[in-house]
């Protein structure tokens, strides 16, 4: 064999890629088409699911729409709450904090006198 020889090309194979050629022929490509699309992993996937995933998509619109709504529906009505807290029945609201914490409430237990160790007071109950 002259070294001519060695360096020819093989044309029937020249339009298939190196994998097919190394995994068995020029309809390798064509069945690995047929095993995405029978186990689900592929980009060939049939007319009908690319159809599904338009629709489906769309549904995705419907479905972001109405959350943002939602989220929008919400947040208005925790600001017709501040406004209402706030602005509206402001004067209720401080009348009964008033009335809870500025009463008067007497002692009417007088309390001992507390004495040291050695016998002298050091706090002593004074009536008032």
């Amino acid at each position: 064999m002259t070294r001519s020889e060695n360096l020819q090309l093989d044309l029937s194979r020249l339009g298939t890629p190196m994998r097919a050629q190394r995994e068995g022929g020029a309809h390798a490509p064509a069945r690995a088409r047929e095993k995405r699309r029978w186990f689900g992993a592929g980009t060939d996937a049939p007319r009908e699911s690319r159809v599904k995933s338009r629709a489906h998509a769309v549904n995705l619109k419907a479905r972001l729409y109405l959350v943002l709504m939602l989220l929008a529906l919400g947040s208005a009505g925790l600001i017709v709450r501040a406004v209402d807290l706030q602005w509206v029945r402001k004067d209720f609201y401080q009348d009964q904090g008033d009335q809870r914490y500025t009463r008067e409430i007497p002692i009417e237990v007088p309390r001992g006198t507390i004495f040291d160790r050695n016998g002298e007071p050091l706090a002593v109950s004074t009536p008032v």
